[in-house]
């Protein structure tokens, strides 16, 4: 499921509906789970995605975390990042896009997935 925002183009760079929570957004893979995601943009015009993983399990679970960011008409980047995550627990995980000036003013959409 992918997420649709604006950039902003002022001395100011805000999303145009401020930020973005998605709950109920679900990937799983191999007991971990994606349960929440937000995003921001940066005064310097750079996107900040969070996501929040779980654990179902009773042991610690690991995986690679990848988020994309894909620009109407513009560049696509990707970041990732291994995580681990303590059997029951929950951690916040935040990938940071540095996007490029060119791009703002423009949508975006952004997906983020286990594997």
């Amino acid at each position: 499921m992918k997420r649709r925002q604006v950039l902003k183009n002022s001395t100011k760079v805000t999303v145009a509906s401020g930020a973005l929570l998605l709950a109920g957004c679900s990937s799983v893979f191999g007991g971990l789970e994606i349960v929440e995601i937000n995003s921001d943009v940066t005064n310097f015009g750079n996107i900040v995605v969070r996501v929040l993983v779980n654990n179902s399990g009773s042991s610690s679970a690991g995986a690679t975390l990848i988020g994309q960011v894909d620009i109407q008409d513009g560049d696509t980047y990707t970041e990732s990042r291994n995580i681990t995550v303590l059997g029951g627990e929950s951690n916040t995980y935040i990938l940071r896009f540095d996007i490029s000036l060119g791009d703002l003013g423009k949508r975006y959409e952004y997906d983020v997935w286990l594997e």
